[in-house]
């Protein structure tokens, strides 16, 4: 049976077990063939963020985590280790610096990294609890893990455990670190400085009150001491239930539940969070699985020159087809069209549209039409007199006689609708009263 091997690299020594790969009871050690290595990160090394993903495609989420990361962090993200469990609109990102991970990378090369965390997530997940509050009573460190709806709520980290409180017993009662360590196994909390530590333990992690948690989970070497489970149960109240974290066959709370929670992470749909240096090496397991995307591209853009390239065959046509119909419209005045370059067939055109209208607009008839609308727009007008018209390049001059100088505005605005850029170059009183006056404009070119 092929089994995922976890590892946890303890203060107090490596702890190894394996878990088949989709069921059965866990073992201690490495049972073959072992198909995945999984090392736990210690939450002391580690730093988490909780963000709110838009909805939008994997690269664009990865993308504003890691914008996010960039400003947010205490270090540079170039130099940190860093992953992403997605759930709906969230995430729960853990970074860990360089200086954490290279020297488990070292020891374990082939293995994937997981947090911490995400251990006592799968552990409890696998025990059926997806709401409780796990406390892990480490040598060197105190973590609070907050399990919620089966996801990482909030973590605590409190960088003092079991060497920590040991130190204090041998400084106060002046002993050894060996006969300190004694003491506290023999009298547990019922020595006063073992009580006050884990009392204060509890008042630092700054835990709402009352709890919103109805179990708590112990675990680590620390659960194990004396009248602690009591104790918990006071400081939390009655309707808390604190036991031992539960796990499977002959593992032991105090010493497996981070290795077990790693070894889950090997079981498919598990969550898991492989730490990497960048987001786009998620998943990335090299040889013929990275080339595929490669390969897409590559069918991708040459479906799309291919339609590029029909398009482009297909535009040709209709631009030939759009020349010879014009060629053909144009063969009367250009007989030799489809020879012509586009240019010069533009400006040919033009230059005949422009000989057209001066033709027109010098012809006879337009111009006796014109002469005729121009003197009875004068002649209209009660006893308004026209008294010479003068045509003389396309400029058309009317003198005549008004009565006033008003009825002489009205003969220039109807000249307006006949001619083009009228003017009233001259207007004078006349010796028997009434106004003299000499309108021209310019023959309209169409």
């Amino acid at each position: 049976m092929l089994h995922s091997l976890g590892i946890d690299r303890g203060r107090t020594g490596d702890r190894e077990i394996s878990v088949n790969f989709f069921s059965g009871a866990p073992q201690m050690g490495m049972s073959t063939p072992v198909i995945g290595q999984y090392v736990s990160l210690p939450s002391s090394g580690l730093t988490f963020r909780k963000l709110f993903l838009p909805r939008a495609a994997k690269n664009v989420r990865q993308q504003v985590i890691t914008e996010e990361l960039s400003y947010s962090l205490p270090f540079p993200l170039t130099e940190a280790h860093y992953g992403a469990v997605e759930s709906g609109e969230e995430a729960w990102v853990t970074v860990a610096a360089d200086s954490v991970v290279q020297p488990i990378k070292d020891l374990y090369p082939k293995a994937h990294l997981e947090a911490e965390p995400l251990c006592y997530l799968r552990a409890a997940k696998a025990a059926g609890i997806s709401q409780a509050l796990v406390v892990d009573f480490g040598a060197s460190k105190t973590v609070f893990c907050g399990i919620e709806n089966g996801q990482v709520g909030t973590v605590r980290v409190m960088l003092r455990g079991g060497e920590a409180l040991t130190q204090q017993l041998a400084d106060e009662l002046q002993l050894s670190p060996q006969d300190a360590e004694l003491r506290k196994c023999e009298e547990g909390v019922e020595h006063p400085t073992v009580r006050r530590f884990f009392q204060e333990l509890v008042e630092e992690a700054l835990l709402p009150s009352p709890l919103p948690y109805r179990r708590v989970l112990i675990c680590g070497g620390g659960s194990a001491t004396h009248g602690l489970l009591r104790l918990l149960a006071r400081i939390w109240g009655d309707d808390v239930d604190v036991e031992p974290f539960p796990l499977p066959g002959m593992l032991m709370p105090t010493e497996h539940v981070v290795a077990y929670g790693a070894a889950l992470a090997g079981r498919p749909k598990a969550p898991r969070l492989q730490m990497q240096h960048s987001f786009s090496q998620l998943g990335r397991s090299g040889g013929p699985i990275s080339l595929a995307p490669i390969v897409f591209t590559i069918i991708l853009m040459t479906l799309m020159v291919l339609g590029l390239e029909i398009r482009m065959a297909g535009a040709k046509n209709r631009e030939q087809a759009l020349k010879t119909s014009l060629a053909s419209a144009v063969s009367p005045i250009l007989p030799d069209a489809e020879n012509v370059a586009q240019e010069d067939l533009v400006k040919t055109l033009r230059e005949q549209l422009r000989r057209q209208r001066e033709v027109q607009s010098s012809s006879p008839s337009r111009l006796m039409n014109t002469l005729g609308q121009s003197s009875n727009s004068v002649t209209a007008k009660k006893d308004a007199k026209l008294m010479s018209i003068i045509f003389d390049k396309q400029i058309l001059k009317l003198e005549g006689q008004a009565v006033d100088l008003k009825q002489s505005e009205d003969i220039r605005n109807s000249l307006e609708k006949v001619l083009e850029n009228v003017d009233q170059s001259k207007t004078r009183p006349a010796p028997n009263g009434t106004i003299f006056f000499q309108i021209e404009g310019q023959i309209p070119k169409s």
